[in-house]
Formats: C-alpha cells, structure tokens, sequence
C-alpha cells in the first residue's frame, strides 16, 4: 500500500468548502491546527513530530537535524520520497538526508520566479538556452517520463507564462515515482498553487469571478509591503485598478478561492490516477488576506493563519492507526471540534512563530512612521499560542527584548477572533518556552553570506 502526504501550501481552512474543494470535501474531513504559519517550522514538525519549539528549526538560518516521523515510517518498513518546488521544503534545509528518494528540481519556469532557489530562467531565453537547459535536467534527473513531458513543454515554450507555480508537474513526478517505486512506498508531496501570488485561475467563471487584465496585472504584482508599509493605494500606480485597500483585499480574495479550487482538482485528479494509494491532504499554514490590518502568514498566529483542513482518504483511519502513518501525521497537525483542541503527543498544543523570518528593510525604524506597528509587533516577535475551547492565549516577545507580553482572544464568527485581555506574564509556560521566547538572536547563530545573498534575491528577507 502507497501513502500520499500532500500539504497544499497557504490554504486556510476559512476558505474551503464544497464551492472550493468539491472533491476533497468528500473525504473524511476536519480542521486542524497547523503547528506553525509558515512552511519551514510546519514541515520540520512533520518530520520530527515536535513542536517548532522543540525541534529548533524555525528561521531561514536553521536546518532540519530531527527525522523522527520519517525514520519511524520506513522502519515500518516504507520507501519515502519527497516532491517539492518549495525552497522551504527542499535539500537545502535537510529534508532530503533521511529518505530514499528527494526531488525538488522540478521548478522549470518560462518566467523568472521568487519560489525556487535555482531560478533556472532568470529572463526570457534564447530558444537555444531552452534547448540547453532542458537537455540538462533530463541528463541528471533519471529520464523519467514526466521530466520528459514537461521537459518538451519547457523548450516548446507552451507553458503559461502567467503560471508562478505547477503543482500539476510536482504531481507528476510523484505519481511516476509512485508507479514504479516499491509497494509501500510514501510520497510527502507540497504544492505551492494557493500561495501568494494571488492570481485568478481558469476556474474563476466556475465560482462566479470575472477579472480584468488589468486587475489580473495588479494581483500578480502585488506582494503586500506596500499595505503593510503604510502606503496609501493611489500612490501605488501598478495597483491603479483599484481604488481602495479593501477593494483589492476583496478581488485578491476572489483569486485565492480560485487557486485552492485549481488545487481541488489537480489533486483529486493525482489520487484518481494512481492505484493503491492512501491520500492524507492537509495545508503547512494558512493566509492572512486583510484581517486586522495584515496580509502574509509570517509571524501571525491568527486563526486564518494557522487553521487548516484535514482529509484522510479510504483506508487511512481504518488500515493507518496508532503509530503509524495517519496516526504521526494526525499528531502533528492538531484536531480542532468546534473550536476545541485537545492535547496531543506531549501533553500539551503549541502553535509556535518565529517573525524575523522576514526582516524590514534597513531604512525603517521601530518608533517612526506607519511602520512602528509592522516593525515591533509583527515582524520582529517570537510567539506561541495555547489555545483551549474559546480562548487562544498568545505569548509574544521581541528580539530586542526578553520581556514576555500576554494577549488573550476569543474566537469570534468571521473575523476570527477578538482581542479581550492583556495581562503580564506570570510563569504560565514551561521553561523550555518561556527560555525560546526570551532568547537573544545571537543565541541562533547567523546566517552564511551566500545563503543571505541567495534569499535576499529571492525577497525572502
């Protein structure tokens, strides 16, 4: 028997229905609590069934030592392999040392792009160059059958250029590794269609959006700094479709829905099409789109952000129990009912955030301007979250700082929740938590110039 972990990257759970996710909603479903909001500390909870705190791995300096999850399942006697065109979910941070087979060389784009650390295009190529890259891949990468479709597709130039992502090519790399690898083999699979960008797929008409080129050219070109910078929308000429910050928040809402319809259907069509395969579906964090003044992920541990869906497909609860595959994988991504997370693994629910992920820019300060807020509170904090039936305590600290600050939220219909209460910190956490939060930054080390070059470009930091 073959198992399938797919994590739909950005997909929140607020927005998934049977208008967005018809097929997978079928499936035996329900929200749960990623254990971080972003990519790189949700999956190396994965990996090593801990919390982000535990595991240690929760900035772009750091990478993954902790294989837990991925060594017990091939005890069990498992291949594993890993499909990515994710830089966070890649070799470069030690997903691929434990498992037997690892590709994340699948991201060949006719345009330049910010999601793979390669970059193989950087500009429009010559036909020539196409021809020679695409030799290239198809010489180092096994000669399997999807390197050679997309391969021919890449050279031909037929790929659509308003495409950032192809999850469609992750998946197929992953069924073909499924088809001829061993019969219990598992396949941890990220697709990146739902993240930012946030641009209208060919199902918008199926959900009943009609979007201009223009606005289509402005969703494309927006990456949220300048909202969260302050700026005002008419200084913002790319964004000139739109007149209002919440008028774009809207659209860009639209396109989202649209991106997470398309992943319905790429992925049902990847489970349709392989024999004897067990899907667990579930998304690494979710996506803030405007509320409380925020748009990303990064830092936020909002429940749009870290609220997620959870579908098991035929054969998992029933063949996949206990300290098995389902079973690991369920104790990482906690089960949320109605608002209520029980304990899991060791005893405790910890949704952990660590913000300086994404630093501000050097010019900005922390007392001036209209980005005061963004600087203190949401770029450069560490956070956890307990949540409990109807009340998410947060417990935030600075890096310039090892005061420990304590906000208390109720859930609250469509926004999410509410802000009820801020009280000082006494002793609630345990002291492994409380030592992260207050640690200095240097305690962590620094990043190497190269990788600060290589992010930088790609406007990770």
């Amino acid at each position: 028997m073959n198992v399938a972990i797919i994590v739909m990257d950005s997909v929140r759970a607020a927005d998934v229905d049977e208008t967005t996710m018809p097929t997978l909603s079928s499936m035996t479903s329900r929200t749960a609590l990623a254990p971080s909001s972003w990519t790189l500390p949700t999956h190396a909870s994965l990996y090593s069934l801990k919390s982000p705190i535990a595991h240690e791995t929760t900035r772009p300096t750091d990478r993954l030592t902790d294989h837990a999850f991925v060594d017990a399942i091939r005890a069990a006697g498992f291949t594993v392999g890993g499909f990515s065109e994710n830089p966070y979910f890649s070799a470069r941070f030690g997903f691929a040392e434990p498992i037997d087979y690892f590709d994340d060389d699948i991201h060949h784009k006719p345009r330049r792009s910010g999601y793979s650390f390669k970059r193989l295009v950087e500009r429009e190529p010559s036909r020539p160059k196409r021809y020679v890259r695409a030799a290239h891949h198809l010489l180092h990468s096994n000669e399997r059958v999807a390197d050679l479709h997309n391969g021919i597709r890449f050279v031909r130039g037929t790929d659509d250029r308003r495409r950032q992502f192809y999850g469609d090519r992750v998946l197929s790399h992953a069924r073909d590794w499924l088809s001829t690898g061993s019969e219990d083999s598992v396949a941890i699979i990220n697709l990146l269609d739902a993240h930012q960008p946030h641009v209208p797929t060919k199902y918008s008409d199926a959900l009943g959006y009609d979007f201009s080129e223009p606005e289509i050219r402005a969703l494309d070109r927006f990456d949220g700094m300048e909202f969260l910078s302050g700026q005002r929308i008419d200084d913002c000429d790319h964004l000139a479709p739109f007149d209002t910050w919440d008028e774009l928040f809207e659209r860009l809402h639209a396109a989202y829905r649209t991106q997470i319809r398309y992943l319905d259907d790429i992925v049902s069509e990847f489970i349709r099409s392989c024999d004897d395969v067990v899907p667990i579906v579930t998304s690494d964090h979710g996506q803030m789109l405007g509320e409380e003044g925020w748009f990303d992920h990064h830092g936020v541990l909002h429940p749009k952000a870290v609220e997620v869906p959870f579908f098991v497909g035929e054969g998992a609860e029933s063949e996949l129990t206990g300290e098995t595959v389902h079973g690991l994988v369920a104790e990482v991504f906690a089960h949320l009912t109605d608002g209520v997370t029980p304990v899991i693994g060791s005893g405790e629910t910890l949704v952990a955030s660590d913000g300086i992920a994404r630093q501000v820019d050097s010019g900005w300060t922390l007392d001036e301007g209209p980005t005061s807020r963004l600087s203190t509170d949401d770029l450069l904090c560490r956070r956890v979250a307990r949540p409990s039936d109807s009340l998410t305590t947060i417990f935030e600290s600075p890096w310039s700082s090892s005061e420990i600050h304590v906000k208390q939220y109720e859930r609250s219909g469509e926004a999410g929740r509410q802000l009820v209460d801020r009280c000082p910190y006494d002793g609630q956490l345990e002291a492994s938590v409380a030592s992260w939060l207050r640690a200095s930054p240097e305690a962590y080390g620094s990043i190497d110039s190269t990788t600060a070059d290589r992010l930088d470009r790609l406007g990770y930091l």
